[in-house]
C-alpha cells in the first residue's frame, strides 16, 4: 500500500506542465487530508469506546468535560500505545511526499510535531533572518523535558527533517523508554534519563495526568497517579557530557516547574543557544528578545 503511495507521488512529481503541477498540489493535499481522516477516525473510535465505559447516557455525555477526558485518554498508557505510533506513522507517510520546482530541486514535506508549531516558526525565522540561522557546527537541539520524543515534541522535526544533533533529557521512565526505543540506534542523539537541575542529586517526581512534575517540599497532590524518585543532574554536567558547543541552535525547556534556574545557570556558564523555547511565565532573559508567544510557550532569540 505504501509502495503504491510512493510510486503514485513519484509519478505525480515527474509532471512538468503547469496543469500537471496544479494537479500535483491538489493530489498530495488530498492524500495528506486522507491520512489525517484515518487518524481522526481511529482516535474517534478509541475515544468513544473509552467514554462509553465511564459515561452511561447521552445526556451525561454532553455534561462531561470532553476536552479534559480526551487529553486524559489520549495520554494514558493505552492511549499512547495507539496515538504515539500513529503520529510517527503519519510523519513517515508525509515524508514520502515531495515537490519539485522548475530547476529540478526536490523538497520534502513534513508535518510539524511540535506543540504549538514552534518548529514552523523557527524554520520560517531562519529563512527570513539568514544571519540568525545556526551554522553547521551549531545545529544541535537540547530538549529538556522531552516527554516521549514524539507527542508535542520540539525536537522531533529538527532530528528527523533537518538531521540536527540532539540531546534529549527525560526523567520519567515510561516516557524515556519510548524515546530510547525511537533513538537507540542514532549516534547523533544522546539520551539522559534524569531530571535537569542546578545540582546533582535525587528528586521526587509526580505523574499527574499528561505530564510529570518535580515535587517541592510540602506540596500535597490530591490524586497523584504515581510518585517516584529519580536522579537529578546538573544542567551543566549534562551539556558537558553531551559535548554541546557553547554556541548552539535551540534550547527547549518544558519541565512543569520554573525553568529559570536551569536556563540562567546555562547562560551564566557561557552557553548561548541562538533560540530558546521555554514553557513558563517569564518574559525576558538577559541577551535575548521575546519573538513569539502562545499560552505559556515562548521563543526567545539571541541578540548578537
Amino acid at each position: 500500500m505504501f509502495g503504491i503511495f510512493s510510486k503514485r507521488v513519484e509519478g505525480i512529481s515527474a509532471r512538468s506542465s503547469g496543469e500537471g503541477k496544479r494537479k500535483t498540489l491538489t493530489e498530495y493535499l488530498l492524500l495528506f487530508i486522507a491520512l489525517w481522516l484515518i487518524t481522526a477516525t481511529m482516535v474517534g473510535f478509541f475515544l468513544l469506546w473509552e467514554i462509553s465505559s465511564v459515561v452511561p447516557s447521552l445526556s451525561a455525555l454532553w455534561s462531561h468535560d470532553l476536552p479534559s477526558r480526551f487529553r486524559s485518554i489520549a495520554t494514558s498508557e493505552a492511549g499512547v500505545k495507539i496515538w504515539q505510533p500513529f503520529l510517527f506513522f503519519l510523519a513517515q507517510q508525509v515524508s514520502r511526499l515531495y515537490v519539485t520546482d522548475d530547476s529540478g530541486n526536490v523538497y520534502r514535506l513534513w508535518g510539524d510535531m511540535s506543540q504549538d508549531m514552534e518548529f514552523t516558526f523557527l524554520t520560517s525565522r531562519f529563512a527570513s533572518h539568514p544571519l540568525k540561522e545556526p551554522q553547521d557546527d551549531e545545529k544541535v537541539i537540547v530538549d529538556v523535558g522531552a516527554h516521549d520524543c514524539v507527542t508535542a515534541s520540539n525536537s522531533f522535526n529538527f532530528l528527523h527533517s533537518l538531521q540536527w544533533k540532539g540531546v534529549l533529557v527525560e526523567p520519567y521512565h515510561p516516557n524515556f523508554a519510548r524515546c530510547a526505543k525511537l533513538y537507540y540506534k542514532w549516534e547523533a542523539v544522546k539520551l539522559f534519563q534524569v531530571a535537569a537541575g542546578t545540582e546533582n542529586g535525587d528528586v521526587r517526581l509526580s505523574k499527574l495526568d499528561h505530564a510529570s512534575t518535580q515535587i517541592k517540599e510540602g506540596t500535597q497532590f490530591k490524586n497523584p497517579l504515581e510518585v517516584v524518585e529519580v536522579k537529578k543532574m546538573d544542567i551543566l554536567a549534562i551539556l558537558e557530557e553531551a559535548q554541546v558547543p557553547k554556541s548552539f541552535g535551540v534550547l527547549s525547556v518544558d519541565i512543569e516547574v520554573d525553568p529559570s534556574p536551569i536556563v540562567n545557570r546555562a547562560l551564566k556558564a557561557g552557553y548561548k543557544p541562538r533560540y530558546m523555547v521555554i514553557e513558563g511565565d517569564r518574559l525576558s532573559y538577559d541577551g535575548y528578545k521575546l519573538v513569539w508567544a502562545k499560552n505559556l510557550n515562548k521563543i526567545f532569540e539571541r541578540q548578537d
